[in-house]
């Protein structure tokens, strides 16, 4: 009656991510948690994960000792010529068959991960285990792919700025879609807009603002973001307040604008 809640444990306790975990660790966990549920959605007994990569960061050990033993000869055999490897830990109740096979980490290294899957074993549990590595995969790409777009669309907003003709107008450019990208890709993003104080004798001077090319000088909204980028450059930090936000963009140590 207690063996499978102590069963379960492990393996979530297997899965969670270490305290202080780093990027790397923590999605490693995650993947290799979503990929085990799948495997379990598919009517497979896989109570258990490991995973062995060229660092630390990106290696996973069984929790039990009987698994880890089989497992360290088992990644061994997994090779380009030979990509999957199957393995078989006896002495138990239930006799576990490990597979092994590779994986391309985000870095584009290899790895290897091995599904711990109790009987019974066929044709159609190694099926299930090979179709289900391309949510593997997927998972230990994601982040590499949304930094990847993010890098594209960054490339594409700075095109834009450098084909403008003079200063002004470029900043205008890189105002607005700057404001566009925020308000589409962040949650309540959609009331967001910008505006651009260059400084000069430490005393900040509008420049531009987002979704306008002119600006009431004497407006209560322009004093008051006036008044948080004066506070930015004065302390070279970033200022925070109910509804505004001023960060300083310094060169050679000193504040030359503020956003």
């Amino acid at each position: 009656m207690n063996a499978s809640p102590k069963t379960t444990d492990v393996a979530a306790e297997a899965a969670a991510p270490a305290a202080g975990a780093g990027p790397a660790d923590r999605l490693l966990a995650t993947a290799l948690e979503n990929w085990r549920q799948r495997l379990v959605a598919g009517g497979l007994a896989c109570r258990e994960t490991a995973f062995a990569g060229p660092e630390p960061r990106w290696t996973r050990e069984f929790p039990t000792a009987r698994l880890a033993e089989a497992w360290a000869p088992l990644r061994l055999r997994v090779t380009a010529a030979n990509p999957v490897a199957l393995g078989r830990v006896d002495g138990t109740p239930q006799s576990e068959m490990l597979f092994a096979t590779g994986v391309q980490l985000p870095d584009g290294r290899a790895g290897v991960v091995c599904a711990a899957i109790a009987p019974p074993h066929n044709d159609r549990v190694v099926q299930l285990v090979l179709l289900s590595l391309g949510w593997l995969q997927l998972g230990l790409l994601a982040a590499s792919l949304a930094h990847s777009q993010r890098a594209g669309t960054l490339l594409e907003q700075l095109g834009h700025v450098v084909s403008q003709r003079d200063p002004r107008t470029a900043a205008q450019e890189w105002i607005n879609r700057c404001a566009s990208w925020v308000r589409a890709a962040a949650p309540g993003g959609e009331g967001l807009s910008l505006a651009l104080f260059s400084v000069r004798d430490g005393t900040p001077h509008w420049w531009v603002a987002s979704d306008t090319a002119w600006v009431e000088r004497a407006s209560p909204g322009l004093q008051e973001a006036a008044e948080m980028a004066a506070q930015a450059a004065a302390s070279v930090r970033e200022e925070r307040r109910p509804g505004g936000w001023a960060l300083p963009l310094l060169e050679g140590g000193e504040p030359a604008a503020v956003l």
